[in-house]
């Protein structure tokens, strides 16, 4: 994968794409996976890397044999942040916690 690659938007004509606009009214997150991956010209491993979880992880959930859901999505989004601000709470984490229903004991 090229540096910088992943930083790069999708190009405009990307999301009209029947298959797209399709994955994100339902919010099927593994069509749109899916379809991220072929229109970056990724293998799973690149998509998978990108995500940061493994290739077996990609091919499950892109297989249908994992589900991946928005809530999946923000959960994990919150535990990544609390890890990566890891210092004093601040009233961001509180709004996260509030948001997913996550007593964490932030004052």
């Amino acid at each position: 994968m090229v540096m910088g690659q992943m930083d790069r938007p999708l190009p405009p004509e990307f999301w009209p794409i029947p298959a797209v606009s399709a994955a994100l009214a339902s919010c099927d997150l593994a069509v749109l996976l899916e379809e991220v991956r072929r229109g970056r010209g990724w293998t799973q491993k690149q998509l998978a890397l990108a995500v940061g979880y493994s290739q077996s992880w990609v091919s499950n959930v892109l297989g249908g044999r994992q589900a991946l859901t928005v809530d999946q999505v923000l959960v994990e989004r919150a535990r990544r942040f609390r890890r990566e601000y890891s210092g004093p709470a601040t009233g961001r984490v509180r709004e996260f916690d509030d948001r997913l229903g996550v007593a964490s004991g932030v004052k």
